[in-house]
């Protein structure tokens, strides 16, 4: 009897142990090496590094790391690259800029009554690594923690906190959620980016910079949207307008020496400030950049929150699958939460322009707004409404103005100045107190009575007794002048 009862006993002990060592075995884990983090799938694949020390043999010419790399695909084969020959700053999948500066208001009592009104003390910085436009030196990208906050056998889920460091001074705080999952043969990776500074912090114009994917070039390698190859002509830093335009995604994917194909999709975020795309292919990155229509300021007591989903893929461009996970990326933002009010009727469906007409041309709809590509003159470029409405009306939207843009909003033929009021034309400088910077989204209203309009900015009336026109039969007008720019939830309500 001891036989058969040792075997019930060993059989019974494998039973019990099976659920906790198959939990163990099929869950994410994160594990440290000499340069960083090493994010492991359920079954031992390295998906990627996330390096936080330097290697002390190294190209890089960047004081920082604070990037992932390398980033494998699922096959496992290496799409990123670090300090290439072409590039020796790049690192890898990382978030950094080479022209900013950190601006405080500078104390001039010591000057007398004849000293300057007011000034800034800025502190200028590059930390992407390049140093032609700011320093480099003494500004580096700390990191202070990585962990992993939670791990199945679906997904894992990153917190990463750094710090921007300026002379040793602590300048910007940063702090990322990586979430990383597996499914349909891919990695899709969601990035969320936070960015404190302690004084107020200025992007400065550039046609590069921010979010980017350095991807290897050992192969032939080609850019993709959801109409196929890209055959754009090439950007180049020195001039942000050959920038890409603005798409819901772009995808690098190269063949490489050993035969094998393989790629990464950036997906951009309905709500970013609005990118136009630095991908020359003659330097292999992906780079939505939000400082390229202008510069772009966050305020001391303000943060910047940026969000990227990454597709990484074996095999050429997945276009139905990249479509599919866009869309359910465009779900996740505040435009996905918007609630049309009661008795209110939407113009716009957030998909195409059905239910517009005119000069559709540089016209477009993007992350579910309707988004102005400005490339061609101005001449015969207003969009107009195909419903009409009454004179006795209440019209509600929301704009999205690039750096010093300027469009107009038509109401019955007669034109309203719709611009980024901070930076515009002086005519409406009376606007800017209400108007929220470039690259953020503002609520407009009309509220209109025998063809007097009360308007809104933000909550705030900016105009009391503005005339509409006289053209009754003539929908809402949307002009294009000036730069980009963005309208969205268009809606009207009929006064009873």
């Amino acid at each position: 009897m001891a036989g058969p009862f040792i075997f019930l006993l060993i059989v019974l002990g494998v039973a019990c142990q099976t659920p906790a060592a198959n939990k163990s075995r099929k869950s994410y884990s994160l594990v440290p090496d000499e340069h960083g983090m090493i994010l492991k799938a359920p079954d031992g694949r390295v998906v990627f590094r996330y390096m936080t020390k330097k290697p002390k043999v190294t190209n890089l010419a960047a004081n920082s790391v604070c990037c992932f790399h390398p980033l494998n695909t699922p096959s496992g084969e290496r799409l990123t690259d670090l300090a290439p020959g072409d590039h020796h700053h790049h690192r890898g999948v990382f978030l950094a800029w080479h022209t900013m500066g950190f601006r405080e208001k500078a104390d001039f009592s010591s000057f007398g009554p004849l000293g300057p009104t007011y000034g800034w003390n800025i502190s200028r910085g590059d930390f992407w690594g390049w140093g032609e436009f700011a320093p480099t030196k003494g500004r580096v990208i700390n990191n202070r923690e990585v962990k992993l906050v939670r791990a199945n056998a679906e997904v894992a889920e990153m917190k990463i906190r750094n710090d921007w460091v300026t002379n040793e001074k602590v300048m910007m705080t940063e702090t990322t959620s990586a979430k990383l999952r597996e499914q349909d043969g891919v990695y899709v990776f969601d990035l969320d980016y936070k960015f404190t500074p302690v004084v107020d912090l200025i992007l400065n114009h550039t046609a590069f910079g921010g979010f980017c994917v350095r991807a290897r070039n050992d192969g032939e390698s080609y850019y993709a949207t959801r109409d196929g190859k890209v055959l754009l002509p090439d950007p180049h830093y020195s001039v942000p307008e050959l920038n890409w335009p603005t798409a819901n995604w772009y995808d690098y994917t190269i063949k490489l020496d050993n035969g094998k194909t393989i790629g990464c999709a950036v997906l951009d975020h309905p709500d970013n400030p609005p990118s136009t795309w630095h991908n020359p292919r003659y330097v292999w990155m992906v780079n939505p950049c939000i400082a390229a229509a202008g510069p772009f300021t966050v305020e001391k007591g303000d943060s910047l929150s940026l969000r990227y989903r990454l597709v990484v893929h074996d095999g050429p461009t997945p276009v139905d699958l990249l479509e599919r996970l866009s869309n359910e990326w465009q779900t996740s933002s505040s435009a996905a939460r918007f609630r049309l009010e009661r008795d209110f009727v939407r113009l716009d469906n957030g998909k195409d322009l059905a239910g517009w007409k005119g000069n559709m041309r540089d016209w477009s709809v993007v992350h579910g707004g309707i988004h102005l590509h400005y490339k061609s003159p101005p001449s015969g470029g207003v969009l107009f409404s195909e419903k009409p409405h009454s004179d006795n009306v209440i019209i509600r939207m929301q704009f999205r103005a690039t750096y010093a843009a300027d469009s107009g909003v038509f109401v019955h033929g007669s034109q309203f100045q719709v611009r980024d009021y901070i930076n515009s034309y002086p005519d409406t400088k009376k606007y800017a107190p209400s108007c929220k910077p470039p690259g953020v989204w503002n609520d407009l209203e009309f509220d209109i009575t025998n063809g007097v309009a009360v308007v809104r900015l933000n909550g705030t009336v900016i105009e009391r007794a503005w005339k509409i026109g006289t053209r009754a039969n003539q929908g809402i007008g949307l002009q294009k002048e000036k730069a980009d720019f963005d309208f969205r939830y268009i809606r009207l309500k009929e006064k009873k």
